[in-house]
């Protein structure tokens, strides 16, 4: 169950019609999860600041059944921190992602749990 939540003061506008699609695919690429189980959702043009600017900035939740840890979430950045600057133009250094791995029994799907 694969979630990615990108909050971000980038307008909407600026972005690439596909670019749902695209962070689907790249979550895929990241955890190995079957693309029926990612979920992603995108948050634009909110008032935000990083490092006391408003330059384009972004604040990732990252959410899953396993597939996280030490070694895992530093590739998970990477991936990440390049599709922002690539997609929605928010320079690497501007980005936070905090790392959530979700217990099977605390998450809910197809009216009942993964566990």
């Amino acid at each position: 169950m694969p979630f990615l939540s990108i909050m971000t003061n980038v307008s909407t506008s600026r972005l690439n019609p596909d670019v749902l699609k695209k962070a689907t695919n790249l979550m895929v690429s990241l955890t190995g999860k079957q693309e029926k189980y990612v979920s992603v959702h995108i948050r634009g043009d909110e008032m935000m600041s990083f490092g006391g600017t408003t330059d384009p900035c972004a604040h990732v939740l990252f959410n899953c059944i396993g597939k996280l840890g030490l070694e895992e979430n530093k590739s998970h950045t990477a991936g990440i921190s390049k599709f922002l600057q690539d997609e929605f133009g928010v320079p690497q250094d501007r980005v936070y992602i905090t790392f959530r791995d979700i217990a099977r029994q605390d998450c809910g799907w197809n009216a009942t749990t993964f566990a």
